[in-house]
C-alpha cells in the first residue's frame, strides 16, 4: 500500500426514506458504498442484486449503476467518493464484509471529512487508507475459503489462459458444478459472475500487454486477449479503465 495515495472527495452517512433512489448513472471518480442496516436494490451494468448489511459496493468510473432503498426496510449506508494514484482498491464490484473493523474505519472517514477543517481532512484520508487495508486483508482471506477451493480449477484455468475466451459450460465442467452453484460461488469469492470474471481477466491481460509491448496495435491487443470484435473490445476496455485502449497505450 506504500505507493497508494487516497484522496477523499466526498463522504456521507445517509439514512434513506421509502422511495429514495439514485437513477442509473456513471461517475468520473471512484466510490465505495457500505450498507450498515436495511437493504438496497442495486444494478451494476446488467446485473441486479440485493445489498444487505455488510455488503460493500465498489463503483468504477464509467460503469452504469443505480441504487434504490428497500421501502419496507430502508437502508442506512456510508458512501465515499475518492481519487487515487496510481491505482485504486483492487476489489470486485460487490463483496461481503464479515467483521466490523472496515466499517468502523469507513464511518470514521465520513465523520472526519464532514468536519471540513484542517487537519481532519488529512485524518480522513488516513482513516480511508486504513479502511482499504482492512478490506483487502478480509477479501484475501475470503479467497482461501471453501468456496474458493471449489472453484479453484476455474480460477487456475483463467489465470493460466488469460487471453482465451471461455464459456460458462466449460467452467462448470472444470469444477464439476452446476451453473447455479458455480455462479453463487464465484459471486461470493470474486464479487462477480464467472463470465464477468473471465472478461475481467482478459481485460487485465490486454492492459498488461499494452503496457509491456511497444508498437502493439489495438487490433493485435484485442485478438491476443481473446476478442474477435475490436469495437466490442474497445468498448469494454474503456468501461473498465476509463479510456480507449489506443489512448491508454499512448499514455503509458
Amino acid at each position: 500500500m506504500n505507493d497508494r495515495l487516497y484522496a477523499v472527495e466526498y463522504a456521507v452517512r445517509r439514512r434513506t426514506a421509502p422511495g429514495w433512489q439514485i437513477p442509473t448513472r456513471t461517475i468520473g471518480n471512484r466510490e465505495v458504498v457500505l450498507v450498515l442496516s436495511g437493504a438496497l436494490s442495486v444494478q451494476i451494468e446488467q446485473a441486479c442484486m440485493r445489498a444487505e448489511p455488510g455488503t460493500l459496493l465498489c463503483f468504477m468510473p464509467g460503469i452504469p449503476h443505480s441504487l434504490r432503498t428497500d421501502d419496507r426496510d430502508p437502508a442506512v449506508f456510508c458512501a465515499v467518493h475518492f481519487s487515487t494514484e496510481p491505482d485504486w482498491l483492487p476489489l470486485p464490484a460487490v463483496i461481503r464484509l464479515r467483521g466490523r473493523t472496515a466499517a468502523a474505519y469507513l464511518e470514521q472517514t465520513v465523520q472526519l471529512w464532514n468536519r471540513g477543517t484542517f487537519p481532519e481532512d488529512w485524518e480522513a484520508n488516513i482513516a480511508f487508507t486504513r479502511f482499504a487495508v482492512s478490506v483487502l486483508r478480509e477479501y484475501e482471506a475470503a479467497r482461501t475459503s471453501t468456496d474458493a477451493a471449489r472453484i479453484a480449477p476455474a480460477l487456475g484455468y483463467l489465470a493460466d489462459h488469460p487471453g482465451q475466451p471461455v464459456t460458462l459450460e466449460e467452467l462448470c465442467t472444470l469444477c464439476r458444478m452446476k451453473k447455479s452453484a458455480l455462479t453463487a460461488c464465484f459471486c461470493r469469492v470474486t464479487g462477480m459472475p464467472p463470465v464477468r470474471y473471465a472478461l475481467e481477466c482478459r481485460l487485465q491481460y490486454a492492459r498488461e500487454i499494452l503496457c509491456g509491448e511497444s508498437g502493439l496495435t489495438v487490433e493485435q491487443a484485442a485478438y491476443r486477449s481473446g476478442f474477435s470484435d475490436v469495437f466490442y473490445f474497445s468498448k469494454q476496455f474503456r468501461r473498465r479503465f476509463g479510456m480507449p485502449p489506443g489512448r491508454f497505450r499512448d499514455e503509458v
